[in-house]
């Protein structure tokens, strides 16, 4: 039904307004004349009907009461004529007259005529018969209805023709009257479509009605002016705009122009910045490698130097030298993210990290010059802290060196404290640490922009405090990568806090169970300074000990003590603690504690040994340091522990090799070939790429450190040569082509790619350790049981000038205790090593000292304090302290900018200088025999 609906109402939509006129009169009338006809015809067939019936039944009634006489009497003869008078009626076809009990009395029937139907339709009507009440017979008539039926379809057949000619006239008449409706709207369309097509709206219709229509056309009239005056007006306004468009036009001719010079102002300002870009990161690759190259000699001596027996406080020495080179690199490393930075992509590091290591190592860092300046450095862990964490070390050392860093700049006198805590009631995989660094500075005053980058206390250019401004800029950063926050609170002239809380991962849980003979320990604690005072009790408790803290006024009443440890303050304070000790009974042994370069406090002789530890103390050495003295193992002529590795150092494979090393820098082909020689390898040194094909077309070689870097030929195209001889047929060179092993200071991501690249086949990235060379070497030569002894390839043979100093004269200028160090290196595999250092001495240090010259002249203040500080190091290699440490004076002075006191210093320096020449040239001439020159080794108290 809704589809029938809907297709009708989608039907009339189609139509015009005509059809739809139309439809509308005729649907109109066709439901009026239909309605009309069927009320007529069904009252006409019911009167028919009911006239019919009311002639069957007055003349059934008529002949019931003649014909009750014949019944009663049972006269069949004179009923059957009364019967028979219904032939009259020629409707009736037949009559049938029942007695009571049913049996038939009479009957008529017409006959059939020619044109009957054989089946007609019957109507029956019966009458029953009584006399004074009581029943003589049923009468019962049947006539046929067809003729009813014939004057019905008769007069249905002119109801229908009346409708027919009903239609017709409506359709005649609706057709005529709606043209005066369509016909002004069709013209309204036909003007409207004109108007359309040409446009012209000058057009106008005349109204031919008074109705909506006609209002419609006068609507459509005033439109069509309302739009001639909107032209009319749009011509005006279209030549007024083509005026406009041309000013426009000639004026954005000319800031195209002025755009296309700014355009092109702009891709030159960007091919520069592209350029400078590039630039930039060439230079930091290049500085990368400047860096890591003297970094690679500095660390390659360090663990050359590590190899050799030592003592502990050189040792201690060694390990902070050590930690800052390593802290160096990293900070180097740095540099070559400064793209990162900049575009705030930074990513933090994650590995496993022993923190109360890391914040002692960087303690040791700033341990000795803290110490030089009479400060305190107390250094804190919380003996909570029992597990490693997963963070970036290399990222926290850097935030704590710079908070340490500015710490130690701005404190004159007092105390700088680096503490390590765990928040209270924080456990379980993920911990909350503090950190915190405290001094007796400066104070807030002059810290009110310290987190502006490049700001400084003071920014004249005579400025006490140095620096670039950018380091707790960066830490900030950093520790907000971390997820935490940069804190500080000061005082004026009281100093400052600068703390910060991160969340760590923890990791595996470390090795610290207490050894059980340290349980029931009795320590005493000496210490006058409260803040490391609590950190040894927290230490030594956290170990089991049952430590307590001496009293001086109390000293009187104590009983002894296992253990005493004594914090050496070298300000003089704690006389009073020093005094108590000496009354008391100390069972198993002392420890001392004391700054670097600070002498022991005087004390009587005692009946159990001694061990002295450098601040800051790091808890393995304390903790190893009162084992021993428990143990018995430390000897009661030994004022110094001694380091746990012995004289011989740690044992790395031989490889019995013939190495070719391809090195330009002279310090770093020492650190090579030492270490080389370390390894049971023999070395030949090329000073670049051209040499090192010459070398390897007369000799054949296990092995090729190839340095990536180097004049006239670099590593990379040396290799590439390499690579095209050995493909050659026959081939040039002396024999197989070995493994090539990259050595490049550039550490660069896509570096080592470049390495393999160039047909290289294994890459070190300096600096280097011995186990990292090892490590290397090891994946590509099989390892000896026992190597042959290393000896170092021959070397250039210069002839010595002419010395005025006599042997007794050299060693009396040199320093005895860093020529015995260098004597005290293994003779398989570091003879020669001190006599290779004299010559490069004398090498460099005479271009160091016409650097300082030709910078006093030029007044270059900053060159002279670099030559100033070179020369300084380099003598101190050697041997030559007293040059080096007026070195470090004239250096400060260079720093300072002021060199006012520099010419009249001058001839002092030289002279200096001449004695350190002429000392340095006996000894890389002559070495040192310790039986011949030396006196025996003094004992350390």
């Amino acid at each position: 039904m809704n589809g029938l609906t809907e297709r009708l109402r989608r039907f009339i939509g189609g139509l015009s307004i005509g059809g739809k006129l139309h439809v509308i009169t005729l649907g109109t009338t066709l439901l009026i004349f239909v309605g009309t006809l069927l009320v007529y015809v069904t009252k006409e067939f019911e009167d028919m009907a009911g006239e019919e019936r009311a002639q069957l039944n007055l003349i059934a009634g008529m002949l019931g009461r003649n014909i009750t006489a014949a019944v009663a009497f049972r006269d069949q003869d004179g009923a059957r004529e009364l019967l028979d008078a219904l032939a009259a009626k020629s409707t009736i076809l037949r009559a049938e007259l029942d007695l009571p009990d049913g049996s038939r009395f009479v009957r008529y029937e017409r006959k059939a005529s020619a044109g009957a139907k054989a089946n007609p339709t019957l109507q029956l009507i019966s009458v029953d018969l009584t006399q004074n009440g009581a029943p003589l017979g049923r009468l019962s008539l049947y006539a046929d209805t067809g003729s009813l039926a014939q004057r019905q379809r008769e007069l249905l057949l002119y109801a229908g023709g009346f409708l027919v000619l009903g239609i017709v006239a409506t359709l005649v008449l609706g057709n005529r009257l709606q043209r005066i409706i369509t016909r002004p709207i069709a013209a309204l369309t036909s003007a409207m479509n004109a108007v359309t097509q040409t446009k012209n709206f000058d057009l106008r219709l005349t109204p031919s009605t008074e109705d909506e229509v006609g209002q419609l056309v006068r609507d459509f009239n005033t439109m069509l002016g309302e739009l001639a005056e909107r032209d009319a007006a749009l011509a005006r306004h279209r030549q007024d705009l083509e005026l406009q468009v041309a000013e426009r036009t000639e004026a954005l001719s000319a800031s195209n122009q002025e755009l296309r010079m700014t355009v092109e102002a702009l891709e030159a300002s960007k091919n520069r910045a592209e350029a400078a870009s590039r630039a930039k990161s060439q230079f930091l690759a290049n500085m990368s490698h400047e860096l890591r190259t003297p970094m690679n000699g500095v660390l390659g001596m360090i663990e050359i130097l590590f190899t050799t027996p030592l003592s502990e406080p050189q040792r201690h020495y060694c390990n902070a030298i050590r930690h800052s080179g390593e802290s160096l690199l990293g900070l180097i490393s740095n540099i070559l993210d400064l793209s990162k930075i900049e575009a705030g992509k930074l990513e933090l590091g994650r590995e496993l990290m022993r923190l109360g290591e890391l914040v002692e190592d960087v303690g040791e860092i700033f341990a000795l010059s803290l110490s030089q300046r009479g400060i305190e450095l107390i250094v804190s862990v919380d003996a909570r802290i029992n597990r490693q964490y997963y963070g970036d070390p290399l990222r926290l050392r850097q935030i704590l060196i710079n908070l340490m860093g500015n710490a130690a700049k701005f404190t004159q006198a007092g105390s700088v404290s680096l503490r390590l805590g765990r928040v209270n009631g924080d456990a379980g995989d993920v911990q909350r640490l503090r950190f915190e660094v405290a001094d007796t500075g400066i104070g807030e005053e002059a810290r009110s922009r310290i987190f502006e980058a490049f700001t400084q206390a003071d920014t004249s250019t005579t400025r006490q405090f140095g620096g670039t401004g950018l380091g707790l800029t960066i830490s900030r950063d950093l520790i907000r990568l971390m997820g935490g926050e940069l804190e500080v609170s000061s005082s004026p002239g009281r100093g400052s806090v600068f703390s910060f809380t991160i969340t760590l991962e923890a990791g595996p849980l470390l090795e610290l169970e207490p050894h059980e003979r340290l349980r029931d320990l009795a320590v005493l604690i000496a210490d006058p300074k409260p803040e490391s005072r609590a950190a040894l009790e927290n230490t030594l408790r956290s170990w089991g000990i049952a430590a307590r803290v001496l009293d001086p006024k109390a000293a009187e009443a104590e009983t002894g003590c296992d253990i005493a440890i004594l914090n050496a303050a070298p300000d003089g304070q704690g006389a009073e603690l020093l005094e108590g000790l000496r009354r008391l009974e100390i069972r198993q042994g002392l420890v001392i504690l004391r700054q670097h370069d600070d002498p022991a406090p005087a004390l009587p002789v005692l009946d159990a040994p001694i061990c002295i530890l450098l601040k800051p103390v790091r808890r393995s050495a304390l903790y190893n340091a009162v084992l021993k003295l428990v143990n018995g193992e430390v000897p009661m002529d030994l004022a110094l522990s001694q380091s746990e590795a012995g004289a011989e150092g740690e044992d790395y494979p031989q490889f019995g090799a013939k190495v070719l090393l391809a090195e330009d820098t002279a310090l770093n082909q020492e650190v090579a070939v030492t270490m080389l020689s370390q390894l049971g390898c023999t070395t030949q040194v090329a000073n670049n790429g051209a040499e090192a094909l010459r070398a390897m077309e007369r000799s054949a070689f296990d092995l090729v450190l190839m340095d990536c870097q180097m004049p006239i030929m670099d590593g990379f195209a040396a290799t590439r040569r390499l690579r095209e001889l050995a493909a050659q047929e026959p081939m040039p060179l002396a024999g197989r082509l070995p493994p090539i092993i990259a050595v490049t200071a550039h550490a660069v991501a896509g570096d080592r790619e470049a390495c393999i690249a160039a047909g290289m086949d294994d890459y070190l990235a300096k600096p280097y350790r011995l186990s990292d060379m090892a490590e290397v070497i090891s994946r590509w030569l099989p390892v000896q049981a026992a190597g042959p002894e290393a000896s170092q390839a021959p070397e250039a043979e210069t002839a010595p000038k002419p010395t005025a100093m006599t042997a007794a004269q050299a060693l009396a200028y040199l320093d005895e205790g860093v020529l015995r160090d260098y004597q005290q290196v293994k003779k398989a595999k570091g003879a020669g090593l001190l006599q290779r250092m004299a010559k490069l001495y004398l090498n460099e240090a005479p271009d160091y000292l016409a650097d300082m010259r030709a910078g006093l002249e030029r007044g270059d203040a900053q060159a002279v304090w670099v030559a100033a500080h070179s020369l300084k190091s380099c003598s101190a290699a050697v041997g030559a302290t007293a040059l080096s440490r007026l070195c470090r004076d004239i250096e400060d002075q260079g720093r300072r900018g002021s060199l006012e006191t520099l010419p009249q210093s001058w001839g002092k320096l030289t002279r200096q200088f001449d004695q350190a020449y002429a000392a340095v040239e006996w000894l890389a001439q002559h070495g040192v025999n310790p039986v011949e020159g030396m006196a025996a080794p003094r004992g350390i108290n």
